[in-house]
Order: structure tokens, then C-alpha cells, then sequence
């Protein structure tokens, strides 16, 4: 599912997908006052491509981005469609140890972009996030993950729990959530095994009925002293968590 055109906005957004996914690129939207030289290989880029570029007044370009962080340039670009959950499956079924990101209720869709940035980064194979009550991958969340979105399957699922029980009994991926209060800390488990690694929303974490369905419980460790910042927000932790993955299967090399 996705919705007819969408603005994405921010050099780095809009090179990723002229390297991507030219053919989601409509036209692209210029500042006439921009005089950025990073733009040069863009528009060569865009100019190879046969997409068409406009210019338009700074102030048209921020009412489109719905801010002033475009960068000068705005692009229209169809709207972000979804990878299927039986399209990641069959990607997965080539992969010695996959790891699938799944976010239980992040809502900021700065932290979702931030996410699927370091799920490119660190070498998830996908994210699934819910359909309802969750970010989506807004123009905000694509500028968040700096084109990531180009690279990493994003798969949208009505109900994240069955999508965890078929992760794990049909597909053999071992759920891992995240949680302060958790017993053992993320480093102490065998995250060597193929892993779905469960991040809970803002604030509150993983819901009751989330938790439930993962068969191992990690921690990141706190150095904050009492009374401080005593947790990281859901894209660091997830950050820290994918990394700590890559670490130990790094190790068996």
C-alpha cells in the first residue's frame, strides 16, 4: 500500500533514491536561490535520468516539506510502497543468520528513520513495524534515515504478535526484546542464532502482550547514576542492540 506522491526532502534523501530508485522520482523541486556544490552531481544524476527539475521560492519548497531542513531541494516521488512480509521471508531464506528489526509502537518518525538507518548500517535484513498506532515511513522518517529507506525492506504488519510467532516457529528467528528491567544484560545472550530483535516504543517500552512472545529478555547496561538519564531513547537503544548483534557474530569469524 502506498499513497499516490509523496515530498521527500534533503540532498542526501533524494541522492540515495536517484541511486535506488530512479524510476520513484517524478521531478525535483529547486531553490532558485540555492548554490550548493553538492547539488552539481545530483542534477547531473537527475539530468541522465531525463527527470525534469523546477525551480521554486525557498518558501514554496518548505510548505511542501512541512519545514525549512529541505535543503533547497524537494522531490515528488511515488509513495513509499511496503515490502510484503512473504516478500522478506523469501529474501531471508539465503541468509545464514538473518536479524529483523521489529518495533513494537515507535511512534516519533524521527526515531523510526533513525532506526532503519542503523538497521542499513549495521546489517539487519528488514524492519517490521505495526500498522496502526505506529510512525510511519513518512517524508520525515525517509529524511531521518538518510535514504536508508532505499536499502532496507520495510514490511508494515496488522498484527506484530502472530508476525512474531511465524518469525519464530515458522522461521526458526529467536524474538529479543529489550527492556531496562530485564535480567540478564543483551551482552550475556547468543545473539549468534538467528534473531528478531524487539524494541519497544517511546516511553513506555514493550506492551505486555509484545513481551510475552519473546524467548529471550536483554538490558543494555547503565553507567547513569541514580537519579539521572538511567535509559536510552528506543533508536539509541536499538542502535546499541544491532551493534552488540554484529559484535558477536563478528567474533565467530
Amino acid at each position: 500500500m502506498s499513497t499516490l506522491e509523496e515530498y521527500v526532502y534533503g540532498i542526501n534523501t533524494v541522492q540515495e533514491m536517484l541511486s535506488a530508485h530512479p524510476e520513484e522520482v517524478l521531478e525535483l523541486l529547486l531553490a532558485r536561490d540555492r548554490r550548493d556544490p553538492r547539488l552539481k552531481r545530483l542534477l547531473d544524476m537527475a539530468d541522465t535520468r531525463g527527470i525534469k527539475v523546477h525551480p521554486r521560492p525557498t518558501e514554496v519548497l518548505s510548505r511542501l516539506a512541512g519545514n525549512d531542513h529541505h535543503q533547497g531541494l524537494v522531490a515528488v516521488v511515488r509513495g513509499f510502497k511496503y515490502t510484503t512480509f512473504e516478500e522478506l521471508v523469501a529474501q531471508l531464506s539465503g541468509v545464514e543468520r538473518p536479524l529483523v528489526v521489529l518495533l513494537d509502537g515507535v511512534q516519533d518518525p524521527q526515531n523510526l528513520g533513525a532506526l532503519i538507518r542503523s538497521a542499513h548500517i549495521l546489517g539487519a535484513q528488514g524492519v517490521i513495524i505495526p500498522q496502526d498506532r505506529a510512525a510511519g515511513v513518512t517524508p520525515t522518517a525517509r529524511k531521518s534515515s538518510a535514504g536508508a529507506v532505499v536499502h532496507v525492506p520495510v514490511v508494515q504488519v496488522v498484527n506484530l504478535a502472530r508476525t512474531m510467532d511465524a518469525l519464530f516457529e515458522k522461521h526458526g528467528l529467536w524474538m529479543v526484546g529489550l527492556d531496562q528491567d530485564a535480567p540478564s544484560d543483551l551482552s550475556a545472550l547468543d545473539l549468534t542464532v538467528p534473531v528478531g530483535l524487539v524494541i519497544g516504543g517511546e516511553g513506555r517500552g514493550l506492551r505486555p502482550l509484545t513481551q510475552k512472545r519473546c524467548q529471550l529478555m536483554g538490558r543494555i547496561p547503565s553507567l547513569a547514576a541514580a537519579g539521572g538519564v538511567d535509559s536510552l531513547n528506543a533508536s539509541a537503544a536499538g542502535a546499541v542492540a544491532m551493534y552488540e548483534v554484529l559484535r558477536q557474530r563478528r567474533a565467530l569469524v
